[in-house]
Parts: structure tokens; sequence; C-alpha cells
């Protein structure tokens, strides 16, 4: 499981909408649908870790800590659970070196490094009732900070599971806290087997909630996807469940945490619906509890890759119906198409074995229509063997055709008018789509 969080003034308990109190959160039964009610716990704990340079005043760093957290007046912790500012070997954090280049958050390799050689940890716990959580939050970062200046230590969220450098998690954490999900929720983004994309947060936990996960999307609609599922986090955070079994009803304009009426404004203005219905129900994720985790379903008919395409308009529309007319004959666009060509003979080595998770590629083929008119549509590559290349239709066609945008394709290299691979920050390729764009064709 990957995960998200988001932290909030003045978090709700019970839908929104609900007439009566909130349901207690019934007993989960994997796969089935999520009853309407009460999905938020009780309480949560807010948990920070600073782990101390090697060599570093574990002491020093604690006593900041233990100043910080005494200097606010917090509400008394919930029954049976404690407050601690602790010391402990540093062993104990959950980060491998192999892992560190990933779930780090502007770490160099000798922070890296340094990290691996630490001895001590600070340890941070704040436990508080769930309409407290946003000052036992700021009370927490607080102390994490202090101690970590002290000896410009590392920061642990373990909710998120990174770890941030003092000014990545001073930049990304502001103060005092409030429950936008944006900055307390990470989501990660996972290849799953037959190259489709899931995408799961780490975070929710924090606010006594189960975290989310969507499967089976194409990578080329995740950027709009986690704002939808960003979304559905908040409305849960808001909320703290929903009012109808098997369901949540995403709203934009509805949402209230600072932050979130101007991304509804801006999709708004980006002609998106900002509403959707999503279906909720509970995951069977491996090493992951039953109750942990609940799978969002996304509205509509196809398969998950269709319905994932459909869903992008509660960001804005689809990118959808792309149409090239250009002359058969037209020089420019033939000279392109032949340096793609060349380009995709040297990368077919490159992704003989599969599409790597951290990467994308993406082709412009020809699909006939009923009436024999050529279209050119966008495909998301997942497998390539030989001159076949298998993937996800990107676009929906103009004309009548027998494949819509989410269908799983099959198109041949020598048949293809460009590429667009996306990898280590940057993307190379798309050059008919920039020559196009240029003449406002």
């Amino acid at each position: 499981m990957g995960g998200g969080s988001a932290g909030g003034s003045g978090a709700s308990v019970g839908p929104a909408d609900a007439t009566a109190p909130p349901t207690p959160r019934t007993a989960p039964v994997a796969a089935t649908p999520v009853a309407a009610g009460r999905l938020t716990a009780a309480s949560g704990v807010v948990q920070y870790g600073v782990v101390v340079r090697p060599g570093g005043d574990a002491q020093a760093a604690w006593k900041a800590a233990k100043a910080a957290i005494e200097a606010r007046s917090l509400p008394p912790p919930p029954a049976g659970s404690v407050l601690a500012v602790e010391v402990e070997p540093a062993s104990l954090r959950p980060f491998p070196p192999k892992l560190l280049p990933i779930l780090g958050v502007e770490l160099t390799a000798a922070d890296e490094a340094a990290f691996q050689a630490a001895d001590s940890v600070v340890r941070i716990e704040v436990p508080a009732a769930i309409a407290d959580l946003p000052g036992a939050e700021t009370a927490a970062a607080e102390a994490a900070i202090a101690a970590a200046r002290v000896e410009q230590g590392w920061i642990i969220d373990p909710a998120m599971v990174q770890v941030f450098t003092l000014p990545a998690f001073v930049s990304r954490r502001p103060l005092p806290v409030v429950s936008d999900v944006r900055s307390l929720m990470v989501i990660h983004e996972v290849r799953e087997e037959g190259g489709l994309t899931l995408l799961d947060t780490a975070g929710l936990a924090r606010f006594g909630l189960p975290e989310l996960v969507l499967h089976g999307i194409a990578a080329s609609h995740s950027a709009a996807l986690q704002l939808l599922v960003n979304a559905a986090a908040q409305t849960l955070v808001e909320q703290g469940g929903s009012s109808a079994d098997g369901a949540l009803d995403v709203r934009l304009d509805r949402l209230r945490t600072p932050g979130w009426p101007a991304t509804a404004a801006a999709v708004q203005e980006a002609g998106g619906t900002g509403a959707i219905r999503l279906g909720l129900r509970w995951s069977v994720e491996p090493d992951v509890p039953l109750g942990d985790a609940i799978e969002i379903v996304l509205p509509g008919t196809g398969d998950s890759a269709a319905r994932g395409y459909a869903a992008t308009a509660f960001v804005a529309p689809p990118e959808g119906k792309v149409r090239y007319d250009a002359a058969a004959d037209d020089a420019e666009l033939k000279a392109a198409r032949a340096r793609a060509h060349a380009r995709l003979a040297v990368l077919a080595l490159r992704f003989a074995n599969g599409v790597p998770d951290v990467e994308s590629l993406s082709v412009k083929a020809p699909f006939t229509t009923t009436a024999g008119d050529v279209e050119w549509m966008w495909v998301e590559v997942k497998e390539w063997h030989g001159s076949s290349l298998t993937g996800i239709l990107l676009n929906d066609p103009y004309g009548a055709m027998a494949v819509h945008a989410g269908d799983p394709v099959t198109v041949d290299q020598g048949d293809l008018f460009d590429y667009l691979w996306k990898h280590d920050g940057t993307s190379e390729g798309d050059e008919t789509s920039a020559i196009l764009m240029r003449r406002g064709e």
C-alpha cells in the first residue's frame, strides 16, 4: 500500500448531509460496499521521528522537542493514550537504504549516507480526539522542527512513509496545520501487472480513516485522477464518512478547508465537472489488514481504464478527440515522422521487457473509421514485442469505430506517426504535434 494524509481545522465527524447522528463504523467485509455512516475512529495519534545526525546531541534535540510541546496548551489526551517524546535507537527508523531515494524528500547522497549512520531518533507522539487533531498536528510538527534544528536532523513522517530534510519539511508543512490532505497525504503511483497504474494514499490513517486505492488506470490519466483521489480523501476528512451505502459523493464546491475553494474555482474555469459519485468497497490488498484500505470504484461502463478516462472530466474535459488532416506530401511532417521512426527503432530495445514503473511511452497510431477515414490517436504503450505494441487508447475518435478511449489496442511500429517518452522529469518526442500547433492546425 502507498499512502496519503490530511490535517485540518474544524473537520466535522460524520456525513455532512446526514440528519441523524452517524452510525458507528461497521465491521468491514472484504470486497463488499462500505456501509454509510462514520468511518473515522474516535481518536488518532500524530507521530513524527527526528533522526539525529551521527555524533549529534540527542538529548539536546529531545529537550527542544519537549519544550515545544510544553509551550502549547493541548487538550488532555484520550483515555488510555499517552503523549510521548522519547529518544530511541535509530535502528527503529523504517527506511531501508535502497528506499531512501524514493521515500526521501530533497535528500542528497550525503544526507542518505549520514541518515543510515545515525544512532538515535527522537520519537514524538501526540494523541488527540479527531476534532482536536489539527492542534495536535501543529504541536507535533513544531516539536519535530525544533528538534531537527538543534542538529540539522531529518524528520520522519510515519503516516506518509517519508523522510524530509528540515527545509523540505518546513516548506511542505505550513503551520498552523489545516486539514488539506494535499499537504499531509501522499499518493503513490504504482505500475500494476499488465501495465496499468494503481494510485493509493498514505496518511489518512492519522485521521482515523482507511487509506484509499484506485486500480487499473492509464498512467497518462494519473495527474487528473490524483486530484480526484485527493478530493475524495478531503471529502472523507470533512464528513467523517459517507451518507450512502457503497458510494461517496465528491463535490469540489462543498469542500470548505482552506485551499479547496480556489481549486474548485480553477476546475470550474477549466471546464471540469468538479462533481462525481464514486463507488466505495473494502479493499483486499496484500499485507494490508482488512479495514485499513478502501477501493475507489469509478462510475460508468467498460473496463477500469475506460472509466478512468471518463473520470478525468472531473478536472477538465477529456482531451479526447484528435484529428490530423495534414497532406500526405507535407515535407515538414514527413521529415519529423522519419526522425520519430529512427528514434523508435532505438527505443525498441529499451522497452522490450516492458515500460519501467517510473517512465511512460505513448505513440501516435492510425485508426480507421467505419467510413474508411484514418484518424491518428495516442496509445499508452504497455508491451512491445517485435513490431507489435500493445497499450491503452488515450483518445476518443471523431468518426465511428469499434474502439474508444480506455480500450486495449495493438498497433504496428511501422505505422506510427510520432512518440512521447517521459522519464526522469523530462519528455522527448511529440515533434509533429508541436509543428501542427505552431501552424494552428
